[in-house]
């Protein structure tokens, strides 16, 4: 009888020290072998070239693959999983399962992804995800699979860390988006999706850059309507390397 695989993807869109500490925490806590891994390297605009060496240098230590997006810009968090399953479409079969890493994650809980597994290869759901500290309080319906408590929501909430059903990802693949995040309202009432009530994720302990939490706060209410890319060019931040945005 075949075992249903895990194939990790990282849209990476943040700084390499960030990342990194991500890889440790996600490998350190898992519970559960990852069959293959793809990095995209989404072109973080602040110190760019370095960047894309730092993530050469993880994905080596990872035994993963690294692919970009044609004409070296940013394609957004959507595009760049969906360039992650084309690039894993040839090893990949309807019944294994995707993890979707956002790397600045930070997972809590011992064996939170063979809890993941479990709940996915005994159920129908399509997807299942770490359960963030911040939404912990919410009104949740839950039942148990396999003596697993897994929850759900009327209404769309984040989600950073999933595991996805190959075959829904195959044959679905997300709306454009230049932009990080909204996963979950993308895909609200789209697909069957479950929190695992018991294993949890926080913020990362390293904070992002100043420019970067101002931009998430003007995006956020609507003050500013650009990327991220478009942020550091338009403020002209110090730490903006202009040799390497001079292609974008």
């Amino acid at each position: 009888m075949r075992t249903s695989k895990i194939h990790l993807t990282v849209v990476c869109h943040v700084q390499p020290k960030i990342m990194a500490v991500s890889l440790i925490r996600l490998m350190a806590t898992a519970g559960e072998p990852i069959a293959s891994a793809v990095f995209i390297d989404n072109f973080w605009p602040i110190d760019r070239e370095e960047t894309s060496r730092d993530i050469e240098t993880l994905a080596k230590a990872y035994g993963a693959a690294v692919t970009r997006p044609a004409g070296g810009r940013n394609i957004g968090g959507h595009q760049g999983g969906n360039l992650a399953i084309d690039f894993l479409r040839p090893v990949l079969q309807r019944d294994d399962l995707i993890l979707g890493f956002d790397p600045d994650s930070f997972p809590l809980d011992y064996g939170w992804l063979a809890a993941a597994k479990t709940v996915m290869l005994n159920s129908d759901l399509d997807s299942v995800s770490l359960i963030h500290t911040a939404i912990i309080n919410r009104p949740w319906q839950f039942q148990i699979i396999n003596g697993i408590k897994v929850g759900s929501l009327p209404f769309p909430e984040m989600y950073n860390v999933t595991v996805w059903r190959a075959g829904w990802l195959l044959d679905n693949k997300l709306a454009g988006s230049g932009f990080y995040g909204h996963v979950e309202s993308a895909l609200h009432h789209k697909n069957k999706h479950g929190y695992l009530l018991e294993y949890a994720e926080s913020h990362h302990p390293i904070p992002h850059p100043e420019i970067y939490v101002e931009w998430k706060r003007v995006h956020a209410s609507g003050e500013y309507k650009g990327n991220f890319d478009q942020f550091v060019v338009t403020t002209k931040s110090p730490l903006l390397n202009t040799t390497n945005m001079a292609t974008r």
